[in-house]
């Protein structure tokens, strides 16, 4: 293959020409531009080679040669050209300028090698251009790579740093493939998704034992017409269009057995699909067409496309920041480093073989940054699409019956839809006492039901929400059904510094929430992923506000990095190791892993970590009590402190038998000491803060308040029988600052967070590894500057099933606080998990087999509140995607934003 035809198909590949004609996404914008890019690349790039080529070396021979002939001019006179141009004097054609002259008049004409720019293209474009991402690789020597570098005194960076991590979850799109046959009609396979069961999430669930498998027997599904009309269908597994031209084979995502890899569903579609009596001869002969591959001698088109397919729905993509800039610096640096070589400019014979080279680096950089050009288009296009602020979808409003003005409640008992939903979630209790199911009274008697807008009509939510003064403020909670990126983006304006916590829960990626990006990159994918999100959500903490993101072992240093790079490695107010696992989590090599991290960042110097209350043990030691308090007895001699470090808290105490006292003491300033004024009795000694090991220490208390509360001290033997000072400590209603290590075991995930999930709902499939609620709520408690945090805004973008929320609510029942909570979350079990929790939560304290429990100290149904419920107004917000921005487009607006020229 030549090297023009290398190039040519590794641009087809990079502009997705010999692609199939895929009807979502990205590749609408490159369909909308198939034919231009195909003329280009087929007719028009060779022809501008050659012209460049052409022109570059004109530009350089001509003023080359002007140059030397100005030389012999100016050593050999005028005289030595004839009127023709003709070097006729002949020592000057003797010289070394002459040899030049008639070697360049002899090239004038020489044709340039094209193949050498087609193969330093090739190899440029092939070197960066990585199955639809371009990655940095900019070689400095053989496998040694430059990075960018600003002198910094340490600097983090990674592989993806400067793209948009994007995909988030499946993306579950139907894929055509289409044959162009001579002298017939075109033929394409359509691949279609009927159902898709699984949570769409960039989060915890990209579960291991989700699989694309081809549909087994036909099935009957609901559509809707264009009127929005419903009607079924029957779906079989393989169908072709009356037309006969279109084969469509339909799929289902859906859990299968652990041991079923895609690669072995994927054989067995394609004997299925083969073996299937709708497909003929003629289809079998396009679909068995030869595709091998190193490690697939036997490939075929269809297994090709099959393997294609799968993939393309379960890996991860990024958008280039800038890919203009990117490309056409490591287009320069190529240029520099691999064609331009000091070398044979040395050591070259004559000027003609400089000409070549600098003929060819011209060339070779117009077409390249004209290429380069045309794909920042493409990539600042999807750019511009992913940073665009996304549609509101949908909003409404779920709220506690107290808050609902009784004139409504005849509107929302005739309402089975509401009714349902809350016999869904099962608040329908038998043997209820006061009111019947159904009825106006029973709403007046559990009025911690939640009134969700969504089953009501427009009329009724506008009545009820404008019932409710300043809206805004009544809202508790918000939960956002969208990209986390994307919903930062669009609650910045609102909400910048304004947030008082910032609590995420990540993937962790390890292998039950890897990142699965196709490159392999497994942790610079990631890395790109918290990075982009932290710089978005920083800018809503307040000046004082506190960021804390868990992790695991896995990603745990590379998260350090860069939350040392986001926030400033003086910003780390602690790291948190939290028993999670007490049982372990078994590993292939190494030792059992029981425990997470909490890696706490302030956003400025105003930012500290507040306190939590104490456990039994701690307040067990304050035994001693007075008309004041409780105290314990504690030394007076601070340990740690040194006499260095506070040379004026190193004071002299006078003690005789049990009493103590101050003697005249006066501050020598110059000295940095203490200075007794007065002659010490032979029975009093004195006393410093000296420790048993002779180190001088210092006192907890200065002076002046040691003479303030002289009634706080005492004389008593320390352990080494020795006259010591001690002083009562008392239990402060701060609580105390959290330590490193928790290892209570209410922090266990399996029981406080996967049974505790577990009661809340009959059946729970959909979500794995909640987080413990109470590691959670002292994540919080601790997550303040303020001793009192019960007006503290919290913000959670990698939600999960809503633990932050109910951790949330639990406080505030606990304290009657009114703390807010946003939250985001894209997987689908937004509706199936996350807010049917909340929902719960509000009505019930507590739970079991999907049923709200009664508090032991409330036995009696008849009481008001007997569940312990809480006054509640939660916002829910669905967000258009992406994809389905991607996939409105109009052609027109492809055409105005990506051009070839």
């Amino acid at each position: 293959m030549s090297q023009y035809a290398n190039l040519n198909q590794k641009l087809k590949n990079i502009f997705q020409i010999d692609r199939p004609d895929l009807d979502f996404g990205i590749y609408r914008i490159l369909n909308a531009r198939r034919n231009e890019i195909s003329d280009y690349l087929d007719n028009r790039l060779r022809a501008k080679v050659e012209t460049y080529l052409t022109d570059a070396k004109s530009d350089v021979h001509d003023s080359q040669l002007e140059s030397i002939t100005n030389q012999i001019k100016d050593e050999f006179g005028k005289r030595a050209f004839d009127e023709a141009g003709n070097l006729v004097n002949e020592t000057a054609i003797e010289s070394s300028l002459g040899q030049q002259y008639q070697e360049l008049r002899d090239h004038a004409d020489s044709s340039f090698d094209q193949a050498q720019v087609f193969s330093h293209l090739y190899t440029f474009f092939s070197r960066y251009y990585d199955e639809g991402d371009f990655i940095s690789q900019r070689r400095y020597k053989g496998d040694t790579y430059a990075i960018p570098y600003s002198g910094e005194e340490v600097m983090l960076h990674w592989a993806n740093k400067d793209q948009y991590y994007t995909k988030s979850g499946e993306m579950f799109s139907n894929y055509r493939i289409r044959f162009n046959s001579i002298g017939e009609s075109d033929k394409s396979v359509l691949f279609r998704l009927l159902s898709a069961d699984t949570a769409k999430d960039n989060q915890k669930d990209n579960d291991k034992n989700r699989r694309f498998v081809i549909l087994s027997k036909p099935k009957t599904v609901t559509r809707t017409d264009e009127e929005g009309e419903e009607y079924e269908e029957t779906v079989h597994p393989i169908e072709l269009n009356d037309a006969g031209d279109e084969l469509t084979v339909w799929f289902e995502y859906s859990v299968m057995d652990s041991k079923a890899r895609q690669d072995k569903l994927n054989t067995e579609a394609h004997d299925d699909i083969l073996a299937n009596t709708t497909v003929s001869t003629a289809w079998a002969t396009l679909l068995k067409h030869p595709a091998p591959t190193e490690k697939q001698a036997d490939r075929d088109l269809l297994r090709k496309h099959l393997d294609t397919y799968t993939q393309k729905n379960t890996a991860d993509y990024f958008i280039h920041k800038d890919l203009g800039k990117f490309l056409n610096n490591e287009l320069d640096f190529y240029i520099k480093n691999e064609v331009m070589h000091l070398d044979d400019v040395v050591n070259s014979s004559g000027f003609i073989e400089i000409e070549r080279q600098l003929a060819l680096i011209k060339c070779l950089r117009k077409i390249g940054r004209e290429l380069i050009d045309f794909l920042a288009s493409l990539e600042n296009f999807q750019k511009k699409l992913w940073l665009k602020k996304k549609f509101v979808v949908s909003s409404h409003y779920c709220i506690t019956l107290d808050r609902v003005d009784e004139e409504l409640y005849g509107d929302i008992a005739n309402n089975p839809e509401q009714w349902q939903q809350w016999e869904d979630l099962g608040f329908k209790v038998g043997n209820d006492k006061v009111s019947k199911w159904g009825s106006e009274d029973y709403l007046q008697s559990h009025l911690y039901l939640m009134v969700d807008t969504s089953l009501f009509d427009l009329s009724f939510k506008a009545k009820l929400l404008n019932s409710i003064d300043d809206l805004d403020e009544q809202t508790d909670g918000l939960i956002i059904h969208g990209d986390n990126f994307q919903a930062l983006n669009l609650m910045q304006e609102k909400y910048q510094s304004k947030v008082d916590t910032v609590y995420i829960d990540p993937p962790y990626n390890t292998s039950a929430s890897e990142i699965l990006y196709k490159n392999g990159y497994k942790h610079s994918s990631w890395l790109s992923l918290i990075h982009d999100r932290n710089n978005v959500s920083r800018k809503f903490l307040k000046n004082n506000g506190l960021f804390c993101v868990t992790i695991d072992d896995l990603e745990v240093a590379n998260l350090q990095q860069l939350m040392n790079y986001d926030f400033g490695k003086d910003n780390n107010l602690g790291n948190i190791v939290i028993r999670n696992n007490p049982s372990g989590r078994s590993t292939t090599k190494g030792v059992s892993i029981a425990h997470e991290y909490a890696l706490i960042y302030g956003k400025g110097s105003e930012s500290q970590v507040g306190r939590l209350g104490r456990n039994e043990a701690q307040t067990a030691r304050y035994n001693e009590e007075d008309q004041t308090g409780k105290f314990e007895w504690v030394n007076f001699r601070k340990h740690g402190g040194t006499k260095e470090d506070a040379p004026s808290m190193f004071y002299p105490i006078i003690v005789s038998d049990d009493k103590f006292r101050l003697p005249e003491i006066e501050w020598d300033a110059f000295k940095k000491e203490w200075i007794i004024n007065e002659v010490i009795k032979s029975n009093e000694i004195i006393l410093y803060p000296i420790d048993e090991n002779g180190l001088e220490r210092r006192w907890k208390w200065g002076v002046d308040r040691f003479k303030e509360k002289v009634e706080e001290f005492k004389v008593d033997l320390d352990r080494n029988k020795e006259k010591a000072i001690y002083l009562k400590a008392r239990m402060n209603d701060e609580g105390v600052l959290p330590l490193t290590w928790w290892d209570d075991k209410k922090y266990s995930a399996t029981s406080n967070g996967t049974n505790l999930l577990k009661n809340y709902f009959k059946s729970l499939n959909s979500f794995t590894y909640p987080k413990s609620i109470y590691a959670v709520i002292d994540t919080i408690k601790i997550l303040s500057n303020n001793l009192d945090n019960s007006e503290n805004l919290i913000l959670d973008y990698f939600s999960g099933s809503g633990t932050t929320a109910h951790a949330t609510i639990s406080l505030n029942r606990e304290d009657d606080g009114n703390r807010k909570y946003i939250l985001v979350e894209q997987g689908e079990y937004f509706d199936t998990v996350l807010k049917p929790r909340l929902q719960k939560v509000v009505y019930s304290e507590d739970w079991k087999n999907g049923k709200p429990t009664l508090p032991k100290s409330k036995s009696d149904e008849s009481i008001v509140n007997p569940y312990k419920g809480i006054s509640h107004c939660l916002k829910v917000v669905k967000l258009e995607s992406y994809e389905d921005t991607l996939n409105n487009l109009r052609p027109s607006q492809i055409l105005c934003n990506c051009h070839l020229d």
